[in-house]
């Protein structure tokens, strides 16, 4: 008894090698030979199993809580999509050019973007009649504005978190963005 249990385990074994090295193998003539030995294999498990003391489950009958004549309604199942949130995202597009007089018309508090990767603040209420500046986040100095120009990037509205106007390199002409 103990050997018929041992020899199961063994070819039980086998055959799962065997398994793994056919999905592996390539030639024709070894696969053909792995799938003849694991037939073999499992036609001599077939008669090795009635020695294998496997406990048999047994079902136990279920305790009748409920009335004989109850229905049970099935619950409707909820879909198992996920809800994609309904943004409405803002499509902008570049419009005119903004040259630097247009750009001191503006009577709102901008960040101001350089291509050297600095944050400049625009006040118009710190404006003076002969030079208007911008200050730097960094250092707190003040930067003229004409000089300021020829290097911004992109101007940045404060009170509504928006692109204003923008240019991607140096060359580029700055141009209003226009949001629908």
């Amino acid at each position: 008894m103990e050997w018929e249990q041992e020899m199961f385990k063994k070819t039980s074994v086998q055959r799962a090698e065997n398994a793994k090295r056919l999905q592996k193998e390539e030639r024709m003539a070894t696969r053909g030979a792995l799938l003849w030995f694991n037939s073999n294999l499992s036609s001599q498990m077939e008669g090795l199993k009635r020695y294998m003391l496997v406990p048999q489950r047994q079902r136990l009958p279920k305790q009748q809580s409920t009335p004989l004549f109850y229905r049970r309604v099935p619950q409707r199942k909820k879909p198992n999509r996920r809800r994609q949130q309904n943004r409405k995202r803002t499509v902008h597009y570049e419009g005119e050019p903004m040259g630097i007089d247009e750009f001191l018309k503006i009577r709102y508090p901008c960040s101001i973007r350089t291509f050297d990767k600095r944050m400049y603040r625009y006040q118009p209420a710190q404006l003076h009649f002969d030079e208007q500046f911008a200050i730097d986040t960094a250092t707190g100095e003040a930067v003229p504005i004409v000089s300021l120009f020829t290097n911004i990037r992109t101007v940045y509205s404060i009170e509504k978190e928006q692109v204003i106007a923008s240019r991607k390199n140096e060359k580029d002409i700055f141009r209003y963005r226009i949001y629908q």
